[in-house]
């Protein structure tokens, strides 16, 4: 896992259900982090958002690094697709589906994914503001600006609460909207069930969420959704972003590269003067011989080598429940739309060739599931 992200998860039952049909999971090598919710009654749904979620974890780390982690998740979320229209064949997993919401974390950005009404939160700045968008009917009618999202509570569309319009396994084509998100120190990002947020409202969400203590945070959540019915399952993944760890390098003491060492001379060592001898008779006839004279070699100017001087480089608000435009950086925004065309089968470093659209005005909705 990055030594810059922290992370916490739970999911609970419910009050009502007797299966959890959600899953999540993460990949702390590749920071990668993934919310399924399953839908296809009996045990199908928790089958669908289990091969979702580990086909979607194994796809993205198995392609190569070099590799643009827009095309990385575009890729594993077609595989995840393709997995569950697969195993959907089957008679007992027939009709099966399931949402998917994940982060892609890379350096100082984040990758939202998602497919389906399960939801990421930002918080940052103090303030809670939903990312993504609901593939909801519901929501849809807003898109389509047929209701207003401010008459909601006035109408009759609580049968239509939890029937969605695009799903992981739905069809052989998905469609998942991504939005990249640049991240602050103390950030955190929240990813969700709709078992949570039916029932706690970005508001109540904003006060539940404590950056500084993410387990006791989901914990929170969970516990209040249930207090409000929780009659789905529950699942929540809560990821903190921290300041990047500057490490300094141990300096060593050095000889400046523009001043020369100052060469050392070998002095020669000073005669040594023998005590004189007693005197002795000496012949007369003889005269005392010439004294020889020291030659001394010239000192050898010492050379140092100057190591190189180390050089170290210096290290490196919206309202609740509103849902956020995508935002663009110029760094992922050509590979995003990419990545969006990017057929599952694709070799790992394959580019798509075709841009993708922004996010569209939605089709007419095609209701998927409706949860009893």
């Amino acid at each position: 896992m990055s030594s810059n992200i922290q992370v916490a998860a739970l999911s609970d039952v419910g009050c009502v259900r007797t299966n959890n049909e959600d899953n999540f999971g993460y990949d702390p090598v590749a920071d990668l982090y993934v919310v399924c919710d399953g839908m296809g009654g009996m045990a199908a749904g928790e089958v669908a958002s289990a091969i979702a979620c580990g086909t979607v974890i194994d796809t993205f780390a198995a392609q190569p690094l070099e590799t643009p982690i827009e095309v990385r998740l575009s890729l594993a979320i077609r595989a995840a697709n393709d997995a569950v229209c697969h195993s959907g064949q089957l008679a007992e997993h027939k009709g099966m589906g399931t949402t998917l919401v994940c982060a892609a974390v890379h350096g100082a950005k984040v990758l939202i994914g998602n497919v389906g009404d399960s939801r990421c939160y930002l918080f940052q700045n103090g303030a809670c503001m939903q990312v993504t968008i609901d593939h909801s009917y519901v929501n849809e009618l807003v898109r389509a600006g047929t209701i207003k999202i401010e008459d909601i509570p006035n109408l009759d569309l609580d049968q239509f609460a939890s029937v969605i319009t695009r799903a992981i396994g739905a069809s052989h084509d998905v469609e998942p909207d991504f939005f990249v998100i640049d991240l602050h120190p103390g950030d955190a990002i929240l990813l969700a069930s709709d078992g949570l947020t039916r029932y706690v409202e970005g508001a109540s969400i904003a006060e539940l969420v404590d950056p500084a203590d993410l387990q006791g945070s989901c914990q929170k959540l969970i516990d209040q959704a249930k207090a409000a019915g929780g009659a789905d399952n529950i699942t929540c993944i809560l990821l903190r972003y921290d300041a990047p760890v500057a490490t300094q390098p141990e300096v060593q003491a050095e000889t400046p590269r523009d001043v020369p060492a100052e060469p050392q001379v070998d002095l020669p060592a000073e005669p040594q003067v023998a005590p004189p001898a007693e005197p002795q008779a000496a012949p007369p006839t003889e005269p005392p011989a010439d004294q020889p004279t020291a030659e001394l070699d010239a000192p050898t100017e010492a050379h140092t080598d100057t190591p190189p001087v180390v050089q170290t480089d210096a290290p490196a608000e919206a309202q609740a429940d509103t849902p956020a435009e995508p935002q663009t950086d110029d760094s992922f925004d050509a590979l995003l739309d990419a990545a969006s065309e990017a057929p599952a089968e694709a070799p790992p470093n394959a580019q798509p060739d075709a841009e993708p659209a922004e996010l569209k005005t939605p089709h007419p909705p095609v209701p998927l599931e409706q949860e009893v």
